[in-house]
Parts: C-alpha cells; sequence; structure tokens
C-alpha cells in the first residue's frame, strides 16, 4: 500500500524578536491558509495524521488545515531545530529518527512540519537529494515499502 509523506517547512514568521518564539507573520498566515486550500480536496476519504515540531510558527502553519479536517497536531520535540552545541550527527540521526517511523495510528497521509535545517536533512534521508524549501514550501514523497519517490515539489506556497 502506498502511502504520502508530506514534509512542509513551516511558514514565514513573525520575526520582530528571532530569540522568542513567536508565530507566523501576515505573509506566514497567507501561507498556512494556502496550505489548507491547497491540501483539503486532497485529503478527502483518507486517514491524515499531523505531526510539528513544538515551535509555535510549525503549529500555526498547520493549524488552518487541521483544524479544517478537524485533526489534531502532535508535538515530536524531535523534531525542533538543531541545538547550537548539538553535534551534526547526533542531529542527523535525530531527523532520521522521527521520520523512519511511521505514526501509530498508520495514516495513508502524513504531514510533518519542520525547519529549514531538519526538513532538507529529512529529504536527504529519504531520497538522498540536497533540496532546500523557503518558507512555506512542501514535498510530498510517495512511500511503498523501502520505495520513495518525491511526486511534488513545491519550493514556496505564497
Amino acid at each position: 500500500m502506498s502511502r504520502w509523506l508530506i514534509l512542509v517547512r513551516h511558514a514565514h514568521r513573525d520575526t520582530r524578536n528571532k530569540k522568542r518564539d513567536n508565530g507566523l507573520s501576515k505573509k506566514g498566515r497567507k501561507q498556512s491558509l494556502a496550505l489548507a486550500t491547497f491540501f483539503d480536496d486532497q485529503f478527502a476519504g483518507h486517514s491524515v495524521c499531523f505531526t510539528s515540531s513544538p515551535k509555535l510558527r510549525c503549529v500555526e502553519t498547520l493549524q488552518p488545515l487541521a483544524k479544517k479536517l478537524r485533526i489534531k497536531i502532535a508535538i515530536s520535540p524531535e523534531l525542533r531545530e538543531k541545538e547550537p552545541k548539538e553535534a551534526a550527527t547526533r542531529f542527523r540521526l535525530r531527523i532520521k529518527k522521527i521520520i523512519e517511523h511511521w505514526p501509530a495510528e498508520n495514516p495513508q497521509i502524513w504531514v510533518v512540519c519542520g525547519h529549514g535545517d531538519g526538513i532538507p536533512l529529512a529529504l536527504r534521508e529519504l531520497i538522498g537529494l540536497p533540496i532546500e524549501l523557503k518558507k512555506g514550501g512542501v514535498a510530498i514523497l510517495e512511500i511503498s515499502g523501502a520505495k520513495r519517490e518525491l511526486l511534488w515539489l513545491l519550493p514556496t506556497l505564497i
């Protein structure tokens, strides 16, 4: 059975105070609504699961779509950004661990929202390509057993 893994880099954040866990900017809110509009029809009739970094900007990126579908967003500390003192190897293993373990709910579609350092690393681990996404960018992969194929690449929604 084929499943989809949708990797989302969080939408544009409010940068007035970069040290705070601030949410989305006005542009980011538009991006999150565009994400919800884009995927709303695609998810009809499928089981869907949402997993997000604990950062507010990631959660807010998925909220409009999750709200439309009436699905709770699971928070995973493993999806947080690379810590300043965290070794690159440890960070890679942390990201690899999360993307290799499909949620217990076993959905057909798994939407994961993370950061500009972890999402490209996940894509490199999954399909061997170093793909960078802009804020609000989306990569859609089809997973069938050990086969992993990039179906869509949306560098940014707006």
